[in-house]
C-alpha cells in the first residue's frame, strides 16, 4: 500500500480530498450535545385522586403501586411521591436489564391493580427520558407576582413556537391556586355549608387542580378549570337562586384569593422576585442551533 502510494502520489491526493468532501458533507449532520447520551433507566406512573389529601393519596394509591410492582425484576430503586390530588412513584431499572422488557412487566402490573379508591384517574406510565440544559433565561421587573408568572407563561409559549424550541420549563413559582375563603356569618344566613358551596363550585367546573374552600376550621379541596380562572370570574359563580330572580353569589359569602401554594419556591435576582425559563433538549436535538434559536429570540425581544 506504501509503496503504490509513493509510485502514484496523485491517487494519495484524490484519497486524501475524498476523505475532506465526505468530512465536509457531514459536519452539517452532526449533533453536539452537553453530554453523552445514556439510554433511558427509569418508568414513572402518576395516579391522579382528586380531593385526596397527600397522606390519603400515599395510603390509598402510591402504597397500592408499590405493593403491585413487587413482582417487576430488575428494579434498582423504588420511589413515592405523594401529593395532594397526586400520586407519583418512579421506579428505576439495574444497568442488566433490558428497558423494554422492564416496561411492559411496569404496564402489565399497573393494568392489573383493580383496587384503587372510587374517584382515582386511569394510571398514566410514561417512559422518563433525559433531556439536556441548553440555556436559561431570567425575567425580573417591577410587577406583581402574578403578572410576573403571567408574562413568564407568555414568554414560554412563544419560545415554544419557535422551530428549534420544544422544551421550557419555568421555575420560581409553585403552582397558582384560588383559595376560596368562607364566611360562617354568611353562611348560616342562607343555610349553607362548606361542603355544599365546594359541591356547587365543583359541579359548574371541574378538571385542574385548583385551590382549597375554607371556613375556619374547615378546608375542601376542590377542582376546576372551564373558562374561570380569576377570582373575579369565580365570584361571579351563582350559589343559590330564587324563584323570584335573586341570586346569591359567591362574593356574597366569601372571596376568592389569588396565590401560590408553596412561597418558598422562589428565584430572586437581588431582593426581587423573577422567574427563571429552562431551555432543554432531548438526546435528538442539536445544543448549538438550540442556543442560537434562543440568543435570536432574546434579541427580537429586547
Amino acid at each position: 500500500m506504501i509503496a503504490f502510494f509513493a509510485r502514484h502520489p496523485t491517487a494519495a491526493n484524490l484519497l486524501m480530498l475524498v476523505f475532506l468532501a465526505a468530512g465536509l458533507l457531514s459536519v452539517g449532520k452532526l449533533r453536539r450535545e452537553t453530554f453523552p447520551d445514556f439510554r433511558p433507566t427509569e418508568v414513572e406512573i402518576r395516579v391522579a385522586h382528586p380531593g385526596a389529601t397527600s397522606e390519603e393519596v400515599e395510603e390509598s394509591v402510591c402504597q397500592r403501586l408499590e405493593d403491585a410492582l413487587d413482582g417487576v425484576r430488575f428494579v434498582e430503586e423504588l420511589r413515592s411521591d405523594a401529593r395532594q390530588g397526586l400520586g407519583i412513584v418512579t421506579v428505576e431499572m439495574q444497568s442488566r436489564g433490558d428497558y423494554q422488557a422492564f416496561k411492559d412487566e411496569i404496564d402489565t402490573a399497573v393494568a392489573a391493580i383493580d383496587d384503587l379508591p372510587a374517584g382515582t384517574e386511569d394510571p398514566i406510565v410514561t417512559q422518563l427520558h433525559t433531556t439536556d440544559h441548553v440555556v436559561s433565561l431570567l425575567v425580573t421587573g417591577p410587577m406583581s407576582l402574578a403578572d410576573l408568572k403571567t408574562y413568564s407563561e407568555d414568554l414560554k409559549e412563544r419560545l415554544q413556537q419557535q422551530p428549534q424550541i420544544s422544551l421550557v420549563r419555568i421555575q420560581g413559582f409553585s403552582d397558582r391556586q384560588l383559595r376560596i375563603e368562607l364566611s360562617e356569618d354568611a353562611l348560616g344566613s342562607y343555610g349553607l355549608s362548606a361542603g355544599e358551596v365546594a359541591e356547587i363550585v365543583r359541579r359548574q367546573s371541574v378538571n385542574l387542580p385548583a385551590g382549597t374552600v375554607e371556613a375556619e376550621d374547615t378546608e375542601i379541596t376542590i377542582r376546576f378549570v372551564e373558562e374561570r380562572r380569576s377570582p373575579q370570574e369565580l365570584e361571579d359563580l351563582v350559589i343559590l337562586a330564587g324563584r323570584g330572580g335573586a341570586e346569591v353569589r359567591l362574593r356574597d359569602i366569601g372571596r376568592v384569593v389569588d396565590r401560590f401554594e408553596w412561597d418558598e419556591e422562589q428565584v430572586l435576582f437581588g431582593n426581587r422576585r423573577a422567574a427563571l425559563l429552562t431551555v432543554e433538549m432531548t438526546n435528538d436535538q442539536d445544543v448549538i442551533r438550540r442556543a442560537a434559536a434562543v440568543a435570536d429570540f432574546v434579541d427580537q425581544e429586547r
